[in-house]
């Protein structure tokens, strides 16, 4: 190895202290946390994530009240679908009354349908309501591609199938809630404790949608955009950070909305569905902002950390993990001034692989586009 190449692998080694060659998130220090953050902050902006996440919070409505009938169709082959209603109001504490309020109408208008003909019609209606409610999956799809900086290169049945996939694991992912929220209060009668288990069942389902929200958006970090798949390794601090904003920001909307906002004076009839779907556009945006996270975290390091054979940058097939960004201080140690991003010496080692992922977790919302009393 010549000289100058080991010049270079030691700029990169030491990366002015900022980690550009972290075999790990954890590996990169506080110097290089900052770089991240301050470049999640720009690419915000740069990609214009609010306005894409509006879009998607679009696409989303729409497929609310087809994907909220497959929950249905399908739930009622195994309890009374009625009893739905009683489960979402698990969810008070963190979304808004009036959001809960749209999908307690569309609950009520679908299961007022009989049993029976819900399960003579189960392939055709689910297959009808996951077909229509793909439609926002694939717009969270898109979504992600901005967010990476890359173009869709699969094919329509490829990215349809793939689609198809996350929308039925997000109605799985419901009916295990739902489910859990019925088994949990049998089992806890069995263990001795205290006269009320309500807490325990509480904070345990809790516990259980918190996981299945943080593996749903590792899945969908990986799977979602069009590029080289990422290790697992490189994805969880992003979904970490958006269900724990998902959380915050939906506790903080709520809270905003009962106290402070007059959605019903402002926009009448209308103010809940306004309501809702400013709600569902900060979800949507919150989730696009960890996938920056992880893009950016990948942005940072030389490693390849892509799946598959090690490759150089340049032929990963993934824009984020193709270059680096240089920083002023990289500049000062002799990096080229006049280039955005630099293709540095391969190094040998690879990234640690292995998180533990589950079922995409789904939003359960539903558009009214009547009046309501």
């Amino acid at each position: 190895m010549s000289s100058n190449t080991e010049t270079g692998h030691d700029a990169f080694e030491t990366g002015s202290g900022r980690g550009r060659a972290a075999r790990s998130p954890l590996a990169i220090p506080a110097r290089g946390w900052f770089d991240i953050l301050k470049r999640v902050a720009n690419e915000i902006s740069a990609d214009n994530l609010l306005l894409v996440a509006g879009g998607a919070t679009f696409y989303m409505l729409l497929a609310m009240v087809p994907f909220i009938s497959a929950v249905v169709s399908i739930y009622g082959l195994f309890s009374d679908p009625t009893s739905l209603t009683n489960h979402i109001a698990a969810f008070s504490n963190i979304v808004p009354q009036a959001m809960l309020g749209i999908i307690e109408d569309q609950l009520i208008r679908l299961t007022s349908k009989d049993n029976t003909t819900l399960g003579l019609t189960l392939i055709v209606s689910v297959g009808l309501s996951l077909w229509s409610a793909n439609a926002g999956m694939k717009s969270i799809f898109q979504s992600l591609n901005v967010v990476y900086d890359e173009s869709e290169k699969r094919g329509f049945v490829r990215l349809t199938l793939t689609t198809l996939v996350f929308t039925i694991a997000a109605v799985a992912t419901i009916l295990v809630l739902a489910g859990t929220v019925i088994v949990l209060p049998v089992v806890f009668s069995y263990i001795p404790a205290a006269e009320s288990t309500e807490w325990l069942v509480q904070g345990v389902s809790f516990a259980v949608m918190f996981a299945i929200i943080i593996s749903g958006l590792t899945l969908l970090y990986r799977y979602g955009p069009s590029r080289s798949s990422a290790r697992w390794g490189w994805l969880w601090i992003g979904a970490i950070a958006a269900a724990v904003l998902i959380l915050v920001v939906s506790l903080a909307f709520t809270i905003y909305v009962s106290n402070f906002a007059k959605f019903d004076e402002t926009y009448g009839s209308l103010g809940a569905i306004i309501g809702f779907m400013m709600w569902l556009w900060l979800m949507i945006s919150v989730v696009l902002i960890g996938a920056e996270v992880n893009a950016e975290i990948e942005h940072h390091t030389i490693r390849d950390t892509t799946v598959g054979e090690r490759q150089p940058m340049g032929q990963r097939g993934a824009v984020k993990a193709d270059a680096v960004p240089w920083s002023s201080a990289d500049d000062a140690r002799g990096a080229d001034t006049e280039r955005q991003d630099t293709v540095p010496p391969q190094l040998d080692d690879r990234p640690p692989a292995g998180f533990a992922a589950g079922a995409f977790v789904g939003f359960i919302v539903a558009s009214l586009l009547r009046e309501r009393r």
